[in-house]
């Protein structure tokens, strides 16, 4: 709710009906998180949700890097050493792509691998190589056996957002600040 001249608006610009303040871990249980996100809080599980679509978007960029090395190494008359170096670089990126699509530790590896190859393509490869390292370096729950799956993250991004858990906190403690200060 917030104040309107002399009322208080139950409803916010948009006309939705605006929610009391209620913990958003009251109305999402630890019950009904997945096992591996009990000991997240709100904050982690949205930066591990964007974390994983950043692999998952780096995942089709190499996929759109390897398809780009199929066409150098099979299109005009170059070398047979040149050929054969593209090819090699194809069958890395294949692993590599795989190996993070499975969300493989082994994945993992490549897939910093790949990002540190990426730099040396400025300007654009430079930028998808910082954003794939970011992403590859701090997201280590996402891979290897015991990982946390995107869709286990997804749910639980989607069950916190709506019980609006990364937005009533800040809104309610400014309004708190604001009625205090009249």
């Amino acid at each position: 709710m917030r104040r309107n001249g002399r009322h208080w608006q139950t409803t916010d610009r948009c006309r939705r009906p605006v929610r009391p303040l209620v913990s958003s871990l009251s109305q999402v249980g630890d019950n009904d998180l997945p096992a591996g996100l009990a000991e997240y809080t709100p904050a982690e599980i949205k930066k591990l949700y964007y974390r994983s679509c950043n692999v998952n978007g780096i995942a089709i960029l190499l996929m759109l890097g390897a398809g780009a090395i199929t066409m150098m190494a099979f299109a005009g008359k170059s070398p047979g050493g040149l050929r054969l170096f593209f090819l090699g670089l194809l069958v890395f990126y294949v692993f590599a792509i795989v190996g993070t699509l499975k969300r493989t530790s082994w994945g993992r590896v490549l897939g910093i691998i790949c990002c540190c190859l990426m730099l040396i393509n400025v300007p654009i490869g430079t930028i998808i190589g910082v954003i794939g390292l970011f992403a590859f370096i701090k997201a280590k729950e996402l891979f290897g056996p015991e990982r946390i799956t995107h869709a286990e993250v997804k749910q639980a991004f989607k069950d916190l957002k709506g019980a609006r858990a990364f937005q009533v906190g800040a809104r309610h403690a400014h309004r708190q600040t604001a009625r205090t200060v009249r």
